[in-house]
């Protein structure tokens, strides 16, 4: 329930922002929208539910746990909204128990990656 609430707030504050920008601005993950401090808690929780997998540089771990960063990372998700990386990352990550961290877990940890 928390985590559909906040799947719903974190959307809902997302098309706000999206109003205030001009009509020819539309945000990506290319865009910063989250605090450091949020960041810095996010790197944290990055490094103890997902650096085992994707490395403690978001390098990933080979073809099956990709790099969080780079070149890859961007072209896979640029298309995406950073909606879509929230939903994909609540409902499956951490890879060995998916859905399991609050909701404000992964909103940190995605302002990090």
């Amino acid at each position: 329930m928390a985590t559909r609430l906040f799947s719903i707030f974190f959307s809902v504050s997302l098309i706000a922002v999206t109003l205030v920008l001009p009509a020819n601005a539309v945000q990506s993950i290319l865009d910063g929208v989250y605090s450091e401090d949020q960041a810095e808690r996010g790197r944290e929780l990055y490094n103890t539910y997902c650096s085992g997998c994707h490395g403690d540089k978001l390098q990933g771990g080979g073809d099956f746990f990709p790099s969080l960063s780079g070149t890859t990372f961007t072209a896979n998700w640029r298309s995406q909204s950073l909606g879509d990386i929230f939903y994909f990352i609540t409902e499956f990550m951490p890879f060995d128990m998916p859905g399991a961290l609050e909701a404000q877990y992964y909103a940190d940890s995605l302002a990090y990656i």
